[in-house]
Order: structure tokens, then sequence, then C-alpha cells
């Protein structure tokens, strides 16, 4: 006859557990090695056809989840390196990336202010995870929900990464089908 206490198998948790747990993994990662995207809402979407809107700007993210941080620019530092810009992070969330940032473009963001965005894309759990962390140690100005944190999460980007992200290449295959006139790939 078989024991109740043979039933009892909790490895799979543990195992998990001790995989995910054991990320080799920092702060750097995620905000400074991960996707980086600016969006200009300032300006006209149909701006002779060479910008790109947010839905194309996000189109390569369309079922990505994970982490993300909405930086804005805090300082120009020309005293210790040229060309290096000191970003504040105001806000940090976790879901779906492509249907979280619309979202915050549409509600949260201001289409004055240039908007800039870091993603790092991992399992709902880790997100969840690290977005705890990030609460639980830095105040997000739009954050409000378990916002306990008492510090500002800044960051120093190059300038490549601060015009251009880190997608800048498909951004441009994008603009070029968008518009092929404009890099002299005219068909008839």
């Amino acid at each position: 006859m078989n024991c109740a206490c043979d039933e009892i198998n909790n490895n799979k948790f543990n195992n998990l557990i001790k995989k995910e747990l054991a990320l080799s993994l920092d702060i750097d990662d995620i905000i400074n090695e991960s996707n980086c995207i600016s969006f200009d809402l300032n300006l006209d979407d149909n701006l002779f056809d060479v910008t790109l809107n947010s839905n194309e700007i996000l189109s390569n993210f369309t079922k990505s989840m994970g982490i993300y941080h909405l930086w804005i620019e805090y300082e120009y530092c020309v005293q210790h390196h040229e060309n290096q810009y000191i970003m504040l992070c105001v806000y940090v969330g976790k879901g779906f990336f492509n249907n979280r940032i619309k979202s915050h473009i549409k509600n949260k963001w201001e289409k004055t202010e240039k908007l800039y965005v870091t993603f790092y894309q991992c399992e709902n759990r880790i997100a969840k995870y690290l977005e705890q962390c990030f609460l639980d140690i830095y105040s997000f100005h739009l954050n409000k929900d378990e916002n306990n944190g008492k510090d500002y999460l800044k960051t120093i980007w190059n300038e490549e990464r601060y015009l251009f992200g880190t997608n800048f290449d498909d951004y441009v295959e994008i603009m070029e089908k968008k518009n092929p006139k404009l890099f002299g790939n005219i068909q008839d």
C-alpha cells in the first residue's frame, strides 16, 4: 500500500527557483545592455514619411515579455566624458512590451516630452521579481503602487545609445520599406 507521503514532491518548484534565482544578471544588463528605444512624440507621424510612428517602432516587439523602464534626460555631462547623457528613470513596469508602451504613450506621457525606453526581455515571473526589486529600492515619479524605494535610478548613456537606441538598423529597414524614394530604391 502506498503512503500519501510518497505523493509529496516539490522538486519541480525547487528546481525552477534554483535555476531562475541563479541568474547571472545585474542592473547594467537590464538598463544599459538591453534594448533602448526613443520616441519623439511631438513630431507629426506623417512628416514627409521620414518618421516612424509607435506601431512601426514597436513592430519587432509584438510578443516580447519582460521588464521596461521609461527615462528622461536628466543632465548632459561634458566634465567626465564627451557626449555622455545622464538619464533619470521615471517608471518601471513589466508585461508585454509592445502593448504596455503604447498604453503609456497614450495615458502617461506628455506629447512634448521625448520618451526613452529600455526593455529587458525575460519570463513574466522574472519580470515581476525584478520590477519589485526596483520598486523596493528606487523611487519612480510615475509609479504609485508598491513604490517604497527612496533612491533615484540614474544611468549614463553614450551619444549613440541616446540618439539612436539599439535598434537603429531595424528602423532604417522599416523606413526604407515605408518610403523607398528616400533611399534611392525607386521602383516603377
